[in-house]
């Protein structure tokens, strides 16, 4: 598996994981960790970095859709926009809560974790039709099959 495969994997799993605990305050704050979506992305589950190919390939997801989305804050490390604060203020002075269950600021994150989703299983579902296949059988030309009922 390529490394933007993982990475197209990664952001579905993650995006999944999190619409999942939405709602679950425990099982959301332990995914989170009182950070931001870029660390549930980047983050393997044992607390590790991705791979640099991988990461490399998340982020240009990540920018992909935040270039697309209307409420892109301008700033890559800080994507979310809020209404009444500047985006890297918002989000280092922004309680959990905030963040992630209630309220404008907390609503714009989810939407970006969907549009993250659904952008990845767009880019999956074009790797699997148009590339061509990795492995070929060749057979000749005259070859001839055989159907028999079981």
């Amino acid at each position: 598996m390529s490394s933007k495969d993982k990475a197209i994997q990664i952001v579905i799993d993650n995006c999944n994981k999190l619409q999942a605990a939405r709602g679950e305050r425990d099982k959301l704050l332990y995914l989170v960790r009182n950070q931001g979506i870029c660390r549930v992305m980047r983050y393997r589950s044992d607390g590790m970095l991705h791979t640099r190919e991988v990461n490399k390939h998340i982020q240009e997801i990540m920018m992909e859709v935040c270039h697309e989305w209307e409420h892109y804050s301008g700033m890559s490390d800080y994507p979310v926009q809020s209404l009444c604060r500047g985006p890297m203020n918002a989000f280092y002075n922004s309680q959990f809560n905030e963040m992630w269950v209630d309220g404008e600021y907390a609503n714009r994150r989810w939407e970006l974790v969907a549009l993250m989703k659904a952008r990845a299983e767009l880019i999956l579902t074009y790797i699997i039709r148009c590339e061509p296949p990795r492995f070929r059988m060749e057979l000749p030309l005259d070859t001839k099959f055989e159907i028999t009922p079981e």
